[in-house]
């Protein structure tokens, strides 16, 4: 292990909030790593349950990790900011608490970044149901940037040099809201100019149907919604970037904050949430995809769909997921 005045190869950040059933595989995972000089930082979120009472044994026992108690829930945004300025470490990674990753995921990412110079190493991952495990083979676009923001995948599959978020145009996320990683992403993407990939799947990402931004009637889906409209707003603000890359970014805002937004309300929400809805339709009017090549005939309809009869789509799309 790692001792505190070593040099840190990858920090690696893990927001927590009531995971007292998850953490101990999560950390397990982190702590056991291959990579020798691995920095761990927990940042519990105000939990309720006896997360911090875990935590405090696995950091008395454990020099290269980290615990930073908050006293007020700022969401999982919030708590990788915190984690960002305590990081030491060359590259930096975010993992989720109910998550766990395989114990030679930053020794094969971190030697790919430093054979490569690359400001961000990919790799593949696995999505675990209670009764089966999938690969997930992410597009890979190294030459590309217009797809890379397009699509820039699952920001816990990579690593990040620190520089990305201690420059002076710092990447950090939106706080008190979910879906934050969106926004993050788009900017993180922005900013990578060598990008490489480990093509071998290293991060388990478990799907449970408690998660955070699931189930039924749940009003969290339109953080999705803020948090396009703040992803927007800060990247019009962008000077040099915006012009360069209007029609990707444009793309990106309408998919993730209208089509996957009313997408997921279809399949969690057993009524029409009129009022709440409003700020999707608005949202939905705001750029014309007949203009944009990006988007695909199929999204052009759906997206004319959302306009015109939002109602109509919304039992059209329920009763298809009898």
């Amino acid at each position: 292990m790692a001792s505190l005045n070593e040099n840190i190869s990858v920090s690696v950040i893990v927001p927590i909030f009531n995971a007292e059933n998850y953490i101990d595989k999560c950390l397990a995972s982190l702590l056991n790593q291959t990579l020798n000089s691995i920095e761990v930082i927990c940042i519990n979120d105000a939990s309720t349950d006896n997360t911090e009472e875990i935590l405090r044994e696995y950091e008395v026992k454990n020099d290269n990790l980290k615990v930073i108690n908050l006293r007020e829930n700022i969401k999982q945004g919030g708590a990788r900011n915190i984690g960002l300025e305590h990081a030491r470490g060359k590259y930096i990674a975010f993992v989720d608490a109910d998550d766990s990753v395989s114990i030679d995921m930053y020794e094969n990412l971190y030697a790919k970044g430093i054979e490569t110079d690359s400001d961000v190493v990919d790799s593949d991952y696995y999505n675990i149901f209670s009764d089966k495990k999938e690969i997930v083979q992410q597009e890979f676009f190294a030459d590309d940037k217009s797809r890379r923001i397009i699509n820039f995948g699952r920001l816990w599959t990579k690593i990040f040099k620190r520089e990305m978020f201690c420059d002076e145009q710092k990447v950090r996320f939106p706080e008190g809201m979910f879906y934050e990683d969106n926004y993050a992403q788009l900017f993180l993407a922005l900013k990578t100019n060598k990008i490489c990939k480990v093509n071998k799947a290293f991060y388990n990402y478990y799907v449970h149907d408690n998660s955070t931004t699931r189930g039924d009637n749940n009003p969290k889906i339109f953080d999705r919604v803020d948090s396009s409209i703040l992803m927007m707003r800060d990247f019009k603000n962008a000077k040099g970037i915006y012009e360069t890359f209007e029609k990707e970014v444009e793309y990106r805002f309408i998919t993730l904050g209208v089509i996957n937004t009313f997408l997921q309300i279809a399949k969690s929400y057993s009524y029409y949430p009129e009022r709440s809805i409003e700020k999707v339709l608005k949202l939905a009017s705001e750029v014309k995809a007949s203009r944009n090549p990006y988007f695909s005939k199929k999204e052009k309809v759906v997206l004319l769909l959302i306009r015109l009869s939002p109602k109509l789509l919304y039992k059209l799309l329920r009763y298809r997921a009898k």
